[in-house]
């Protein structure tokens, strides 16, 4: 996953995009046994699009910012977007049909954050850590785009 600013593209691997889709570990619990088992590769639609939006964030600030996508502030601004977006996308509007997202799809956001934006097929860290870019996330999710 990345942007480019010479073309204006966010792009992505298919293998990757598969890799982030199925990231989210889950738990099963038997119900008669109170045996708890971890599963492994568990959809997670939302982590896949908070990489999309991770990309249209670093987009955000080249087009509109003119500032590089290289570097730890440009990481965290898009991180803060993608926080931003999430919410714009989760607060419903009357009478427009929206999509709005699910206590889990937060999770989804909040493991991408963590443990696929700051790999280097994805974004790298770019000296961040996965707590700044929650944090960042978050900033964008509870302030909108002004505070990013």
């Amino acid at each position: 996953f990345g942007y480019c600013p010479d073309d204006n593209t966010v792009y992505f691997s298919r293998s990757v995009a598969e890799q982030a889709y199925n990231s989210l570990a889950d738990k099963k619990i038997d119900r008669d046994t109170h045996k708890v088992s971890l599963l492994e590769n568990q959809p997670a639609d939302f982590a896949l699009g908070t990489l999309f939006a991770g990309g249209w964030g670093m987009a955000v600030r080249h087009q509109l910012f003119k500032r590089s996508n290289d570097d730890r502030n440009a990481l965290l601004a898009a991180s803060c977007y993608t926080g931003a977006y999430a919410k714009d996308v989760n607060v419903a509007a009357t009478n427009v049909p929206r999509f709005l997202l699910s206590p889990p799809d937060m999770d989804e956001a909040t493991s991408a954050m963590l443990n696929l934006v700051g790999l280097d097929k994805t974004y790298g860290n770019r000296g961040t850590t996965g707590l700044q870019r929650i944090q960042s996330f978050v900033k964008g999710y509870q302030g909108g785009l002004s505070v990013c």
